[in-house]
């Protein structure tokens, strides 16, 4: 997986609210066991900090402050599609999370 694709929620509990998980971990950091992911919400409402993204025609609100890591394992094989023309506003809302940014 690449730095900003957007893959389906494995979690079935989540599926509902969170369809989608996002990569936000780099490229280079392939030699991980786990990768770092947040969710895509439906139903969340955007700020500064939960941006708002459109996967697949649906409006999807990103979640920086339930961040969590996966297992590599645990992947889907095929991404649903790439963000890194959101990397601009991803970054940004995730300064705000790590940063005085905010």
């Amino acid at each position: 997986m690449k730095q900003y694709d957007v893959i389906n929620n494995p979690f079935r509990r989540q599926m509902a609210d969170a369809p989608f998980l996002l990569v936000l971990q780099h490229d280079r950091n392939t030699d991980t066991v786990n990768v770092i992911v947040a969710p895509l919400s439906l139903s969340a409402r955007p700020s500064r900090r939960e941006v708002k993204l459109t996967v697949s025609g649906r409006d999807c609100v990103m979640l920086p402050m339930e961040l969590t890591s996966m297992a590599r394992s645990a992947l889907p094989d095929r991404a649903v599609t790439n963000l890194a023309h959101e990397s601009f506003r991803i970054q940004t809302a995730l300064d705000i999370v790590f940063s005085a940014a905010g």
